[in-house]
């Protein structure tokens, strides 16, 4: 997998930044997305992947569903 450039991570997180999130809790909620998809039982759900953010306020969930699927987006077909 090719390295983002900084406008493709900006594009990324923007909906988070937008929400009231600091880059430090950005950096939280990624790691922790890619740690539960390394170490995690069995494949990912969607629902799993808004557990991350379960207790945040709507916005956030909100700005965070629209986060995964630009991180989906760049992924590309398989």
């Amino acid at each position: 997998m090719e390295q983002l450039d900084r406008t493709q991570v900006r594009r990324v997180i923007e909906p988070l930044l937008e929400a009231g999130l600091t880059i430090d809790q950005v950096e939280v909620l990624v790691f922790r997305l890619g740690f539960e998809a390394v170490v995690g039982a069995g494949p990912g759900t969607v629902a799993g992947v808004h557990t991350l953010v379960a207790a945040e306020s709507p916005e956030v969930q909100a700005a965070w569903a629209v986060t995964v699927g630009r991180m989906i987006e760049l992924a590309g077909p398989t």
